[in-house]
């Protein structure tokens, strides 16, 4: 048992070191929504102390386009008892003015003689949560492009926790210096991206891995070593997307915040968004689409076989057309459904958002 200082209202909280060693954020608030308690997780997460925190209203926490869904759901949850709520995706606040994503639990604190509110507890978005996503997408028949984007947002997420971006090749390209797309964000000056010499262009000639460690340490364009200082990224995993054929369709970069190696666990993350993106590329590849107009100075009038490289740009775009107007819009579940979903359920059952939202508005096709 310890105590670091917290006043009375909290010391009961910070004596628990079992909170405070939990893998997951975790924060009390009384019926008024200000911070009673909040473990070393979660200050480690949002990137502030806890002295700065306690006293606080809780909303600092929560990015306030989900600031409603969440005091809703908080709302709904005490009237309806000794019922856990979630897990709801929601947004939390850095430091820095960012924002991640997070699952959101809250458990009402109801048989407390010393405090009345709730625990709530953040999960932070792991990379497998968001190509589950980009899956979702491509089953139906989401737009290469927005499912790319998304398995390049992956890289924001544990444990790469780094910024994405996927640069995708243009087969059709008029010169090299239009050769890459950019998917994702790309954090550094934008006239690198097709710049010569850059470890993404070698990872494209050579088809290998061009990681950078250290931007002050070893061989590096220093065009490239500038801007990254500058962006206050010292790292970056650069790596290559592969077609069937083992040549190079795209590149995947995970720039980083500090400086760092790959882990074992961080490399079977990358693996797995590499393998999703590169199956997304192979489908685009072999959708059917239109030959066009018949080559005339064929003497046979015949179209002439597309080359491999277009066929790729053909059907990506046609696939992105297709998708263009398909995003689908999700709601926020109502207190009214809340209520009507959870009131025959016994003391103790987790709610999941996602069987509130399918009660609301139907199976989804």
């Amino acid at each position: 048992m310890h105590d670091d200082g917290m006043d009375g209202r909290t010391s009961r909280f910070g004596a628990n070191r079992l909170l405070d060693v939990m893998p997951n954020a975790v924060f009390v608030v009384d019926t008024t929504g200000c911070l009673e308690y909040v473990n070393d997780q979660l200050c480690a997460m949002v990137g502030r102390s806890r002295e700065s925190l306690l006293g606080e209203h809780g909303s600092c926490l929560i990015d306030p386009r989900d600031l409603a869904h969440a005091q809703q759901l908080v709302e709904v949850g005490h009237r309806l008892g000794n019922r856990v709520l979630g897990p709801v995706a929601l947004r939390f606040l850095t430091a820095d003015g960012g924002s991640r994503a997070s699952q959101f639990w809250a458990h009402p604190i109801i048989d407390d003689d010393v405090l009345a509110g709730y625990v709530i507890t953040f999960t932070e978005q792991s990379v497998r949560d968001v190509l589950a996503t980009a899956v979702s997408a491509f089953a139906d028949d989401g737009s290469t492009d927005s499912i790319l984007s998304t398995i390049a947002g992956s890289a924001g997420a544990m444990p790469l926790n780094g910024v994405g971006t996927i640069l995708l090749v243009e087969p059709n390209a008029p010169t090299d210096r239009d050769r890459f797309r950019v998917i994702g964000d790309w954090p550094i000056d934008p006239e690198m991206v097709n710049g010569f010499g850059t470890p993404w262009r070698q990872c494209l000639v050579q088809g290998e891995v061009q990681d950078i460690v250290d931007v002050s340490i070893g061989i590096l364009d220093a065009r490239v070593g500038a801007a990254m200082a500058m962006a206050g990224l010292p790292s970056a995993w650069i790596r290559p997307i592969k077609d069937g054929r083992n040549e190079t369709v795209a590149v995947l970069i995970v720039w980083r915040r500090a400086v760092s190696m790959v882990s074992p666990n961080q490399a079977l993350h990358l693996r797995e968004a590499i393998r999703l993106a590169r199956v997304v590329l192979d489908q685009a590849s072999e959708q059917p689409s239109d030959r066009g107009l018949p080559d005339r100075d064929r003497p046979d009038g015949q179209d002439p076989a597309p080359s491999q490289a277009s066929r790729h740009a053909r059907r990506l775009h046609a696939r992105n057309d297709r998708a263009a107007d398909q995003q689908p819009l999700r709601r926020a579940p109502t207190r009214a459904a809340l209520e009507r979903i959870t009131s025959d359920l016994p003391p103790g059952t987790a709610v999941l958002a996602e069987a509130i939202d399918d009660h609301e508005h139907g199976p989804r096709e």
